[in-house]
């Protein structure tokens, strides 16, 4: 009977301590703090924030449910009316191609806003996760120290706000990998990275990504207040934007790198937007080392590629190798300095079925350290309704043009003007050679100019009005061109 007994008592205690274990290991925190290494698996249902702290590890098993309650936050936490998933720890959420990790809302009608999303200061890998219906999909804000950002392969949706948001400051050192995601009917930006302060950096790429239906930019990437941008845009589809596809901006900072391989269409769908550009390099008291290649841009609201320097800026870019058309009456491809330097190689582009093609305007003050330099070589520039190539300085400032192998005809005005507004005093030289000029509407070669202007071994013919036009009352260098 003893023995009866303490064997039924060891095995009570060993049915306790097995269920007691089992509990343990399977437990997981819906709402709060985790206090310990977790793994999530099948559906998890939260009921408010869940914060990831520093030196514990969330673990989410591919084919993972994680449901969010909508519009709901029972820590209220963070942003009080939504729950967040926050990563102060580590996150290892890594599913694959057939067995996706998905966040969702629980409401019964998702709407985009339901849940707040996925926050991070720390060193994050995503791939193949689905997230859909939050605020902003992914946001990583990091002060201070290297962090290691990557995002691959997963699709973000139906946001409130912007798809991936990446921010630095405090001399901040981001690595990004953003690739292969598929981001759609987003409310704000499809992916912005933004990095603020001395000593910030982010670099790595975004690439590979589709972006569609955006409320903001398609891809953005500012760089502020002494604070450096090296990511490469490459191999990215953006279409049906609201303001600019991608845009690239130094603002008291520094940006370089490359923005190619992209195909962008019907970008600054939104007609009250200022910023309606395929692609915008902007530069305002920053410096920019920028190429632009390889790009197709169509149907934007505004310019096909829009370079800009202002307010005492740098820029050196290249625009090389893009097929810009069917720009809506807008220019092909705009170099605009506004008192900066800009110094701009814009070479075998095509540019069709635009405003003026190539328009590279100054507007400077007189001092001879800023202005615009200009070569536009090799572009096969057509059927435009205004003018091929356009050079023009509109204030006091100086612009130097050096326009060499195009060919440029059956545009609706003329072929090539170089030109200035004569009411201020201002500088402009042009070197035209080596160009075919033809079939234009208006006048081939339209030169006034404050140098002699130099056109020299091109072919010109059959334009409407006359092959070679001086505005100027200095006498133009045409010898040995074909008439």
């Amino acid at each position: 009977m003893r023995r009866f007994r303490q064997g039924y008592l060891m095995g009570l205690l060993c049915t306790f301590f097995i269920f007691f274990l089992s509990t343990s290991v399977l437990a997981i925190t819906t709402s709060g703090t985790l206090t310990e290494n977790e793994t999530w698996s099948g559906t998890v249902v939260l009921t408010g924030d869940v914060t990831v702290p520093e030196g514990v590890t969330l673990t989410i098993e591919p084919g993972t449910q994680v449901i969010f309650p909508a519009r709901s936050d029972d820590t209220g936490g963070g942003d009080p009316n939504v729950t967040e998933l926050i990563v102060n720890g580590s996150l290892v959420a890594t599913g694959n191609d057939s067995s996706k990790i998905t966040f969702t809302s629980g409401g019964s009608i998702p709407t985009p806003g339901d849940w707040g999303g996925i926050k991070c200061s720390v060193s994050l890998d995503l791939e193949y996760c689905v997230l859909e219906y939050p605020v902003k999909g992914i946001t990583c804000s990091v002060n201070g120290g290297e962090r290691s950002l990557t995002i691959k392969n997963c699709e973000i949706k139906h946001t409130e706000d912007t798809g991936i948001y990446i921010y630095g400051e405090a001399g901040a050192k981001i690595a990004s990998d953003v690739s292969n995601n598929v981001l759609s009917d987003i409310g704000g930006h499809g992916i912005s990275g933004y990095v603020t302060g001395s000593g910030t950096e982010i670099s790595g790429s975004f690439s590979g990504n589709t972006v569609s239906d955006c409320g903001g930019y398609g891809i953005i990437v500012q760089a502020v207040s002494s604070a450096a941008s090296s990511v490469d845009i490459r191999n990215n589809d953006v279409s049906d934007i609201d303001d600019s596809g991608i845009y690239e901006q130094a603002s008291y900072g520094s940006i370089s790198g490359k923005i190619e391989g992209n195909t962008i269409t019907n970008a600054g769908r939104d007609t009250n937007s200022s910023y309606r550009y395929g692609i915008w390099v902007s530069s305002g008291r920053g410096s920019n080392d920028i190429e632009v290649s390889n790009n197709t841009v169509t149907n934007t609201g505004s310019h096909g590629i829009y370079v800009s320097t202002e307010s005492y800026s740098s820029a050196s870019v290249t625009v090389k190798n893009n097929t810009v058309h069917d720009i809506n009456g807008n220019v092909g491809i705009y170099c605009y300095e506004r008192y900066g330097n800009l110094a701009v190689e814009v070479t075998n582009n095509e540019v069709r079925n635009a405003g003026h093609g190539i328009f590279c305007k100054g507007y400077g003050p007189s001092s001879s350290e800023y202005g615009l330099e200009a070569l536009i070589n090799g572009n096969n520039v057509h059927d435009n309704s205004g003018s091929g190539i356009y050079c023009y300085e509109e204030y006091t400032g100086h612009v130097n043009a050096e326009i060499r192998g195009n060919t440029v005809y059956q545009n609706a005005g003329n072929g090539i003007v170089c030109s200035r507004n004569t009411y201020y005093g201002n500088y402009v030289s042009a070197l035209i050679t080596l160009n075919s000029v033809h079939d234009n509407g208006s006048n081939g070669i339209y030169s006034n100019t404050t140098y002699t202007t130099q056109v020299v071994y091109n072919t010109i013919y059959q334009n409407s009005d006359y092959d070679l036009y001086n505005a100027s009352s200095l006498p133009v260098d045409a010898r040995f061109n074909y008439w």
